[in-house]
């Protein structure tokens, strides 16, 4: 069976916890001490086999334990599990999906000024949750579409992932999809813009067969 993107998200905080410079982490059980008092040395095992998925907050958890950047595995382990099922990717729990949080990104994206990659991907994971999700007027959806494609644009490394991924799963939405579709052909026939990877890169993400052409 060829690995998925649970294996390849547990193969990432293995090697890394292993490989890392602080010794006695590279322990399991040490590791699982220092995660969090009582935590079982098994659910550390099971992270890092793909056997159970890893939640943004467990990922970030790794992060600080082993002195790495903030967001950067929390980025990749967000890029991996967008490849499985739907059935299968982690969903939010209920208190993450409150309409006020997502009410405040919403007047964030819209208004000037830059998101955070973070903000960005809360937002979009707010709105991903949310499949029957309408804006009016609907034109908000390319104002939202047309700040993170310049964003994205501008970044590169951690920040170009997580605006990339935000992007994608605006393209997955029922709704939002075809207005990032639109933006992104937008960017592209400007001529005044150099912007022609990554908003081309992007239409691969969703069947649609303006895009597409």
């Amino acid at each position: 069976m060829s690995p998925t993107g649970s294996d390849y998200v547990g193969w990432l905080l293995r090697a890394n916890r292993t490989l890392g410079p602080d010794r006695p982490l590279r322990s399991g059980r040490t590791f699982a001490a220092a995660f969090r008092p009582g935590l079982a040395p098994s659910h550390i095992t099971r992270w890092e086999t793909g056997g159970l998925l890893a939640g943004r907050a467990t990922v970030r958890r790794y992060e600080q334990l082993l002195g790495l950047p903030a967001e950067s595995l929390v980025t990749v382990r967000d890029a991996l599990y967008r490849t499985l099922p739907a059935a299968r990717r982690p969903s939010l729990s209920p208190a993450e999906t409150s309409d006020g949080r997502l009410h405040e990104l919403l007047e964030v994206a819209t208004a000037p000024g830059p998101l955070t990659g973070h903000e960005w991907g809360e937002l979009t994971e707010l709105v991903e949750a949310r499949p029957g999700l309408v804006l009016h007027p609907p034109r908000l959806w390319q104002t939202v579409a047309g700040k993170l494609l310049d964003e994205l644009t501008r970044h590169e490394g951690t920040g170009w992932l997580q605006r990339q991924e935000a992007a994608s799963r605006l393209l997955e939405h029922p709704t939002a999809g075809p207005h990032v579709v639109r933006t992104c052909l937008d960017l592209i026939e400007d001529r005044t813009s150099p912007a022609v990877v990554e908003p081309m890169a992007l239409l691969d993400v969703r069947s649609d067969p303006v895009g597409n052409a």
